[in-house]
């Protein structure tokens, strides 16, 4: 889980200003809400005491109040925040991906179709743009709110604050588990979505051509099965996730009964006050929430980090050298010296070599696949040799 939200931050690039605003806000939102525990422990100890002044009305009001409007406005705030990173960061991201098109030698769009590459930009990146900011500000920000939360309970008493910090670590432990069950399928899930854009972009393109064969029937194989093979990995993905929020949601409900119940057994052997009791008692149905959100959000880190990667891999492709210094030519003349090119593992051009002397017209003449084209491709640097 670290890895994954660690990625987003390196993902966020010049926004991470942004991000760590959005995680301020959040962590103030949390302890915002946490401030109704303390109106309750106002409420609950005039109650217990008899006390029938009425101050602690107005007190616990204006507690409720202050952390109302604060949550409020730290909730705004850090929803503005991460929602300008993840436009920002994706926007970013495009247009690097652009500028270094501009210099990858043609190969790698042999290898990489059009359809794969406008994958990346608008669905891969999609999903990037519209989770990775707010998934990472949600898993951290509940997990901090619940170490607050966990704190203010060892505060009240270090027996429930200890059965607290029992359950968080639990919980994260099966959430980890999850993160890495989905790890696997979330590259194949990754992978068929691009099918399927590249799919509907061949089916799209090529309409005129079907229409003018009468193929209407036989054309809609190719993208009927990269539907389906969608629908499959993404059912994958989900099967193998519902498990473990099961082990998740248990998690919660036993340890919020374990509180529950300490509160009870402690109070009743008086080692703990009554108001203190209460307190718990309600903290117990309500420590684990962030927690809880955090944890479903979670589930789309895997899917996030698949993304990521999947963006991230055109920076591995080499581009041209396009930084030489400025020369004047000796000579106009191009010369091929033992000059080898494949297409993947199909050679193309084997330890070619020849001259074509400036101010002259050539003629490359011979069979189809022979590698005319190749050759005029090469004197254009729309690709790179292998070697020579």
């Amino acid at each position: 889980m670290y890895g994954t939200l660690k990625k987003i931050f390196a993902f966020a690039g010049s926004k991470k200003g942004l991000l760590k605003k959005s995680l301020l806000f959040s962590f103030l939102s949390g302890l915002f809400s946490a401030m109704q525990f303390a109106a309750l422990f106002v409420v609950i100890g005039a109650l217990v005491s008899d006390n029938r002044d009425g101050k602690f009305i107005c007190i616990s009001l204006g507690i409720m109040a202050v952390s109302l409007i604060g949550r409020i406005i730290a909730t705004y705030f850090s929803t503005m925040e991460q929602t300008e990173t993840g436009y920002c960061m994706v926007a970013e991201k495009r247009i690097h991906i652009g500028d270094r098109l501009r210099y990858i030698p043609m190969g790698y769009f042999n290898k990489n179709s059009i359809g794969n590459i406008t994958a990346i930009v608008t669905t891969t990146l999609g999903d990037v743009e519209n989770s990775a900011a707010r998934v990472l500000v949600s898993v951290l920000g509940g997990f901090f709110n619940s170490v607050a939360l966990v704190i203010v309970l060892l505060v009240f008493d270090w027996r429930i604050g200890l059965v607290a910090a029992a359950g968080v670590l639990i919980y994260l432990a099966a959430a980890e588990l999850a993160l890495r069950k989905s790890a696997a399928l979330s590259g194949v899930r990754q992978h068929t979505q691009e099918s399927l854009v590249e799919s509907v972009l061949e089916y799209i393109q090529g309409m005129g051509i079907v229409k003018a064969f009468g193929l209407e029937r036989d054309s809609t194989q190719s993208i009927g099965s990269a539907i389906k093979a969608s629908c499959r990995d993404n059912l994958k993905l989900t099967k193998a996730s519902v498990p473990y929020d099961a082990i998740k949601q248990a998690v919660v409900w036993v340890f919020s009964v374990l509180l529950l119940l300490a509160s009870v057994w402690f109070w009743l052997d008086g080692s703990l006050p009554l108001a203190y009791g209460l307190i718990l008692v309600i903290a117990s149905f309500m420590v684990f929430n962030d927690l809880e959100n955090a944890g479903n959000m979670a589930s789309l880190l895997q899917m996030l980090a698949a993304s990521m990667d999947t963006a991230n891999s055109i920076d591995d492709t080499p581009v041209m050298d396009e930084k030489g210094a400025d020369i004047t030519p000796k000579s106009s003349e191009i010369v091929f010296d033992k000059v080898d090119f494949s297409y993947a593992d199909r050679k193309i051009l084997d330890q070619v070599s020849f001259t074509i002397p400036e101010k002259t017209t050539t003629a490359i003449v011979g069979p189809s696949g022979s590698g005319k084209t190749t050759m005029c491709n090469l004197i254009a640097r729309f690709w790179d040799v292998n070697a020579g």
